[in-house]
């Protein structure tokens, strides 16, 4: 194994010039207060001044030493007959784990990043189904675990630019349900359709520095275009009550968005708490770290405005 240190080049500039410092800070807050996406299509902050890169003879990553300590420790709490009770089970292993957000925005050009001492609440969705997917392919694998990653993330399972990561998690959801491992129950739960044209990452330029390279922008644009054709179901906030004593451990939970534009403002995973109440597993920015929601799914939603309802995934056994 190689140690290299990895310059930042095309994020980097954001923080060395105060300049453009400003105008990123003003965009983003401008953003906040129309109530900016917490994981999909996550805008662009000051990223580390470094990272490291791994380079294997087998895989390549860009993280540190101690991720890979991270993920021994917590394949062996993985546990589970079925794959949704693994990802469930890799999901609880990092409660406690503090939230940390723009960890993919570390390295230029674009490479699989692993950070397992800080999730948001993509990374940890990432987390968990890679973990659960080495220990049923029965390769629980520091480096499989990184395909795994990589394969979940990157279109072809290859990096190759910033358009080719997958921006927003109806892409993710699309690819899993493509590939058979998840299927939509949403409709079966009382979902209405759900159309829109998502374009937020290119109406929003100024948050997405990296889409000044016009070949990657093009990328994103034919992913949103893609998108956008996709017929959706989601569950408006007022029948969660109704449809959740439906929802199963392990099921993934959608929080869609109010805007016409973007799909998805949150996501996580269906637990049952002591009290038999369906909660959301997730990493909260709000709370600082991954946890079991304080309140029923219903509770928690209602306390949200940027959330118009949920689509309800599950896996296939």
């Amino acid at each position: 194994m190689y140690l290299y240190l990895y310059e930042l080049r095309d994020t980097s500039f954001l923080c060395s010039m105060k300049t453009n410092q400003l105008i990123v800070k003003i965009a983003l807050f401008l953003a906040l207060l129309n109530g900016s996406p917490s994981c999909t299509a996550q805008p662009v902050s000051a990223p580390p001044s470094e990272v490291h890169a791994q380079h294997t003879p087998a895989e390549a990553w860009v993280g540190k030493s101690q991720d890979s300590l991270v993920f021994s420790e917590k394949i062996t709490k993985v546990k589970g007959k079925t794959l949704a009770e693994c990802a469930l089970s890799a999901a609880q292993s990092f409660i406690g784990t503090p939230y940390r957000s723009h960890t993919l925005e570390v390295s230029d050009p674009e490479n699989t990043v692993i950070n397992l001492r800080g999730l948001d609440c993509w990374t940890l969705m990432d987390a968990a189904m890679a973990m659960a997917m080495c220990q049923q392919d029965s390769n629980p694998d520091f480096y499989n675990f990184v395909r795994h990653v990589r394969e979940l993330r990157y279109k072809n399972g290859i990096p190759n630019g910033y358009g080719s990561r997958r921006h927003y998690f109806t892409e993710w959801l699309l690819y899993l349900t493509e590939q058979g491992t998840l299927y939509d129950i949403t409709p079966e739960l009382g979902g209405v359709p759900m159309k829109k044209k998502i374009n937020f990452i290119t109406a929003n330029p100024a948050l997405y520095p990296r889409t000044r390279d016009t070949s990657e922008l093009n990328k994103i644009k034919t992913t949103q275009d893609h998108l956008s054709t996709q017929s959706w179901y989601y569950i408006p906030k007022t029948a969660v009550k109704k449809a959740q004593k439906h929802i199963r451990p392990g099921d993934i939970i959608v929080l869609t968005s109010v805007r016409s534009n973007l799909d998805v403002e949150h996501q996580g995973f269906a637990m049952y708490d002591t009290d038999g109440s369906m909660r959301l597993l997730h990493a909260s920015s709000n709370r600082g770290r991954v946890m079991l929601s304080h309140r029923p799914l219903d509770e928690y939603l209602n306390r949200i405005k940027t959330v118009s309802g949920i689509m309800v995934f599950r896996f296939k056994e």
